[in-house]
């Protein structure tokens, strides 16, 4: 049964467990087989399930393992019935080139496992809710139950025909019973009889060319007990892929401890440094604030304009020229006081809001980096190490801090400029007065000039010397002279009373604006000085900030070598069950590291060990440090090297038995092979008979099927039915238990 060439038929099938409590072993056992379910036969994955029964809750060991299913055992199972046999999940199998038909009704095949100590009712209860789910659902039920007996467990007739008594109801194709105590008076360890059961569920999930696969199928005679008796060759799939997990990941995971400077590591450190920039920093400190409109910061200038804020024009220089000169330095305080409340109630907040969110920004930036120098994988921590040593010494060269930079509030003198201010309006003569001492200045020329040109010998005397020079003067020419005198006296007057009010004026004016400005220095000053202090702040915050991140990549260090040690010890605890009747192809780490070590010959490690990153979901460097300090790390690590070893570096030939033993050598394997065939004949039951055997051929295994075939065409009054699984080759015999020995022989034989 199972030649390549021929469409394979399948049913949708349950493989449930049922244990009073949760058996590690029972579950250990479910585990295994859908390791190879999923290794074997992903095709069937969407129509079987596989679970165990605790406390009356199924719970999934399949796709959400560990997780109930339903809300109690009768939906859960409902709900597992109506999966399996849905359209959707049919054709996708149907799509893989398996028939799913049953004879005549499409079938749902169900393998129960349990131990002989389990409660008979726990049993039954699985089974009602297995009828009550295909009634409803119109499929036909196909059971086969598989017991194992405890080793302490010493059946009677009568306890073998309560079990009988509670599954004959059921009426299961077969009721399969593995003991210790073999057919041919051996004894076989206890630990054998899951190993036993593993590989009949993995017989039994495999695809079949008849109408209804063997072990489902019932036998028609009157015996209603059974037992196997099997000897095979397997490569142990499980183990060697948990061991390459580890190893890769052990492997691979020195990359990411290389010393050596990476490529980009001047990239890196440009792209950090570039989030700490001194002058983006004092940029970002005055957003938003609209009043000033520039911020220039040049950390080679002169100390004393390394850092420069500027205020809108006429933000504080406002026109104070209506505002009488008795209540300006009113005004003045009134005004420094409301530009002090705006400072402390509204500018340093936004400042410090600023702050906080570029540090912010940067500190992001900067993790960026840092998720990119984990993303890449190789020389992590070396190259993390550098990039932060580089971030400190930029820190450190920041001008702010440094001893040359004038800091402090610089006030401008604004007493001084209010106590001038002051002099000036109580020096300033009062306009009046100054009109008044004009107007009487003034009478005083006019009465002086009229009582000049009274006085006739002057006016004679005036008038001889203007004939003296000009021969042709008129007799009133004193008159005009003294008229002229006393208008330019007037003039004079009034220009210098102009002139008084006006210097005065200039003088109070100038003494406002100084005011002013001193004002506007003294605002500049806070601003630039707070600025400074944010700074300052900042740059204290990522040094803290950078030493805790020096800390976690020193401690990650730490643990990353002690999960590499975890992985390289996992790896060499390779040890695949090996028993006489399953026998491991290859058993210990030494015959399995070289052929690892083979298929990592000419591959990309650096672009393997970022898959495998990516896989692991490790794509930030703060996950790295987390999963590390939270011991997480080595299990995601440990699955993703074992998907990417089994997706892309196992390959079929390590699938293979033929990879691990010289199937070639004719009489080295068909020894090997006779072996397993007598060990298959001793059946798992003190009282047993042979009914029919199984072929197990491997896939792809031409010659090792041949020396199977040669060695069953051998042994005469058996009929054989020829399986083909991969990874597994030998024999499997399905008896009859003719007599169930009571417990006083079965003492006997222990």
């Amino acid at each position: 049964m199972g030649t390549q060439n021929q469409v394979l038929n399948y049913a949708p099938t349950l493989v449930i467990g049922v244990g009073e409590r949760e058996e590690a072993s029972l579950k250990a056992v479910l585990s295994e087989a859908r390791f190879w379910l999923g290794e074997c036969y992903p095709q069937v994955t969407p129509i079987v399930r596989l679970g165990l029964v605790v406390n009356r809750e199924l719970l999934d060991l399949t796709e959400r393992v560990g997780e109930g299913v339903g809300n109690d055992l009768c939906d859960g199972v409902r709900r597992w019935c109506e999966a399996v046999t849905s359209v959707h999940a049919i054709d996708c199998v149907r799509a893989s080139h398996i028939n799913t038909t049953g004879t005549e009704r499409l079938e749902l095949r169900v393998a129960l496992v349990f131990f002989s100590d389990c409660p008979h009712e726990q049993v039954r209860a699985v089974l009602r809710a297995l009828s009550a789910a295909t009634e409803s659902s119109g499929v036909v039920l196909c059971i086969t139950t598989i017991m194992v007996a405890r080793a302490d467990w010493l059946p009677s007739a009568s306890a073998v025909q309560a079990w009988l008594e509670t599954l004959r109801p059921f009426a299961p194709a077969y009721t399969v019973v593995l003991r210790r105590y073999r057919s041919n008076g051996s004894t076989v360890e206890e630990a054998t009889l899951p190993l036993a059961v593993q590989f009949l569920l993995l017989a039994a999930l495999a695809p079949y060319d008849t109408a209804r696969h063997p072990l489902f199928e019932s036998n028609g005679t009157l015996t209603e007990l059974s037992t196997v008796g099997l000897g095979l060759i397997y490569v142990p799939l499980p183990h060697i892929s948990s061991a390459a997990g580890n190893f890769l990941a052990h492997e691979l995971s020195s990359l990411a401890l290389d010393p050596n400077p990476h490529p980009s590591q001047p990239r890196w450190n440009e792209a950090a440094a570039h989030a700490l920039d001194e002058a983006d920093f004092w940029q970002a400190l005055f957003d938003g604030i609209e009043e000033v409109t520039e911020v220039r910061a040049e950390p080679n200038a002169i100390p004393e304009q390394r850092f420069q804020v500027a205020l809108r024009k006429g933000t504080v220089l406002i026109d104070l020229s209506r505002t009488p000169w008795h209540r300006r330095k009113e005004r003045l305080i009134d005004y420094e006081l409301t530009w002090g409340w705006l400072l402390r109630e509204f500018w340093l907040p936004k400042m410090q809001r600023n702050a906080a969110r570029k540090q912010q920004e940067a500190d992001e930036a900067i993790v960026a980096v840092l998720d990119t120098i984990a993303q890449q994988g190789v020389g992590v921590f070396a190259a993390v190490e550098r990039t932060l040593e580089h971030l400190v010494k930029c820190l450190n060269e920041w001008r702010s801090a440094k001893p040359g930079t004038p800091r402090g509030v610089d006030r401008g003198g604004t007493q001084q400029r209010y106590t001038e201010l002051e002099r000036a309006i109580a020096d300033a003569p009062n306009p009046y007065a100054v009109i008044t001492r004009a107007l009487l200045t003034l009478a005083l020329i006019g009465y002086t000039a009229f009582a000049l040109a009274r006085w006739d010998w002057l006016t004679a005397a005036l008038n001889e010397a203007v004939r003296a020079v000009f021969a042709g003067a008129p007799p009133w020419s004193a008159w005009g002279l003294i008229g002229v005198a006393g208008l330019s006296a007037t003039v004079a007057i009034i220009l210098k009373a102009i002139q008084t009010i006006r210097d005065a004026h200039e003088r109070v004016e100038q003494a406002t604006q100084d005011a002013l400005l001193a004002l506007e220095q003294a605002i500049v000053s806070h601003l630039r000085e707070m600025g400074l202090q944010l700074l300052q702040q900042v740059q204290s915050n990522f040094l803290n900030r950078l030493q805790e991140l020096a800390g976690m990549n020193r401690r990650g260090l730490e643990d990353f070598e002690r999960v590499r040690q975890n992985w390289q010890a996992h790896a060499r605890a390779f040890d695949p069950p090996h028993t006489p009747l399953t026998r491991a192809a290859v058993r210990t780490w030494q015959q399995l590291e070289p052929k690892l070590q083979e298929r990592l010959i000419g591959q990309d490690l650096p672009a393997l060990w970022r898959q495998t990153l990516q896989n692991a979901s490790v794509d930030a460097y703060e996950t790295l440090i987390n999963r590390l300090s939270d011991q997480t790390l080595e299990a995601m690590i440990y699955q993703a090297a074992k998907q990417l070893w089994i997706e892309q570096l196992r390959g079929e030939q390590m699938r293979r038995i033929s990879d691990y033993l010289p199937v070639n050598e004719s009489s080295a394997v068909r020894g090997l092979l006779d072996e397993c065939y007598q060990e298959s004949r001793a059946y798992l039951a003190q009282s047993a008979r042979s009914a029919v055997g199984w072929q197990l051929h491997a896939v792809d295994e031409p010659a090792l099927n041949n020396h199977i075939q040669q060695t069953a065409q051998t042994q005469l009054g058996s009929q054989w039915i020829v399986l083909q699984l991969p990874a597994v080759a030998g024999f499997v015999q399905l008896g009859w238990v003719d007599r169930v020995p009571d417990a006083h022989d079965a003492s006997a034989t222990e």
